[in-house]
């Protein structure tokens, strides 16, 4: 994905769903070009469903180094609880 022109790569800070045509037309098509069917034999929604779940980490990612210290912290300390209530049970 790095590799790609800066115009055909997806922007974390943009929802998926606004660079949907952006996947679907330039994106996929790329890569079904690089990958050979024979030893990669992939279809365009498993393609489509990886590009996907890659912006997802990415996007929650910029959204959380947009957080304020504070806010990061308060949500680490609500992860830690909600892992520790889950270990009990």
């Amino acid at each position: 994905m790095k590799r790609m022109p800066k115009e055909g790569q997806i922007d974390p800070s943009k929802t998926f769903e606004s660079q949907k045509e952006l996947v679907i037309k330039t994106i996929i098509p790329t890569i079904k070009k690089l990958l050979d069917p024979e030893v990669y034999p992939v279809g365009e929604n498993v393609l489509y469903q990886i590009i996907y779940r890659r912006h997802r980490s990415q996007r929650d990612t910029y959204r959380i180094s947009k957080k304020t210290e504070e806010e990061r912290k308060k949500e680490a300390k609500r992860k830690h609880k909600n892992t520790r209530r889950s270990e009990v049970n």
